[in-house]
């Protein structure tokens, strides 16, 4: 357990493995592939780093660069150059719970894999959130928090317009958060963290959506944020995208 009390610290250990799955309406299954996000090169059909915006081929600055099937790349995580800090939501004795990280770091390796279909999948990642406090309610209850440290890992299923990585607990529960020091005593405690968290990648940039089915003392809660995935070292972004078979 994390004995920080001022600012928590989450670390998140997960085997990442992206497996694109069938869609139930889907004649075959569609794949996930990885790219580099590399300027001046590929089809040059991006107008940003991260490979998000599309504007046709030759008109952009950035272009999709293979990475090759059997191949692993050591990639990094963070929360720079984007635009939601990770925040964790919930209910926990009918009081709203809202931790906020001002930041997120990571690290691990991920794979392209031959199909068909195409996959992606990774190695033991560390995800940690760092500079973590509470707001709001439980801040002005004083309460102070920890976090333990949990273990993780990931698919991702591929629909017909879109894909969904899901993370999972490797074991019992997603997490505990502990509450310490809180005027409502009742909220003094560790609260066991049940169910997975869901993201989804656009290009270089993967969104924590607030469709987990994460739960905290019987009630629904949440993880949002985004991060950047990137060679490691300060390298190219990596956008994850759908492919054909």
């Amino acid at each position: 357990m994390n004995t920080q009390r001022a600012a928590a610290g989450l670390s998140l250990l997960c085997a990442l493995a992206f497996c694109a799955l069938a869609a139930p309406d889907a004649m075959a299954a569609k794949g996930t592939t990885m790219f580099a996000c590399v300027s001046g090169k590929g089809a040059q059909d991006f107008s940003d780093e991260h490979c998000q915006k599309q504007v046709g081929a030759g008109k952009g600055k950035y272009g999709h660069v293979a990475i090759e099937a059997g191949s692993s790349t050591d990639v990094s995580y963070t929360d720079k150059e984007t635009s939601m800090v990770p925040m964790l939501n919930g209910t926990i004795q009918k009081r709203t719970v809202e931790v906020l990280c001002l930041s997120m770091t990571g690290s691990g390796k991920l794979t392209n894999e031959a199909g068909p279909p195409m996959k992606v999948k990774g190695s033991s990642t560390e995800l940690k959130f760092d500079s973590c406090s509470p707001v709001g309610e439980l801040a002005f209850l004083k309460c102070q928090i920890t976090f333990e440290d949990i273990a993780m890992f990931a698919t991702s299923t591929t629909g017909e317009n879109s894909m969904t990585v899901e993370f999972k607990p490797s074991g019992k529960y997603f997490g505990i958060l502990s509450l310490n020091s809180c005027e409502d005593k009742n909220l003094n405690a560790g609260w066991i963290i049940y169910g997975s968290l869901k993201a989804v990648p656009e290009g270089g940039i993967l969104t924590l959506s607030g469709e987990s089915t994460l739960e905290m003392d019987g009630s629904p809660a949440s993880m949002t944020g985004e991060m950047t995935v990137q060679m490691a070292g300060g390298g190219n972004p990596i956008a994850t995208t759908t492919t054909e078979p």
